[in-house]
C-alpha cells in the first residue's frame, strides 16, 4: 500500500536514516523500524507469489542502491 511504498522509498531509495524517515513520516523512529520491518515482510510475500525469488530481488536491490547494502544487512 502507499504507506509501505513511502516507508520503503524514504529509506532506500533516498538513503535517509531512520532518524530522517520519522521526521519526514511524522512519526517515532521505533515506529519507523517497526513499519519498515512489516513493509518488507509484505513486499518478501508479494514477491514470492509472484514467482519472483527473494533474495534474488535483494541481490540486485543492492547492485543498484550499493549504500544500502549494511543498512539492509543490520535491519534483517
Amino acid at each position: 500500500d502507499d504507506s509501505d511504498r513511502k516507508i520503503l522509498v524514504e529509506t532506500y531509495y533516498y538513503c535517509h536514516t531512520l532518524k530522517e524517515t520519522a521526521n519526514e513520516l511524522g512519526i517515532t523512529e521505533n515506529a519507523t523500524k517497526t513499519r519498515l520491518f512489516r513493509a518488507r515482510a509484505r513486499l518478501k510475500k508479494i514477491l514470492t507469489e509472484r514467482g519472483i525469488v527473494y533474495e534474488f530481488f535483494l541481490i540486485t536491490f543492492l547492485m543498484i542502491f550499493p549504500k544500502q547494502a549494511v543498512r539492509i544487512t543490520l535491519q534483517q
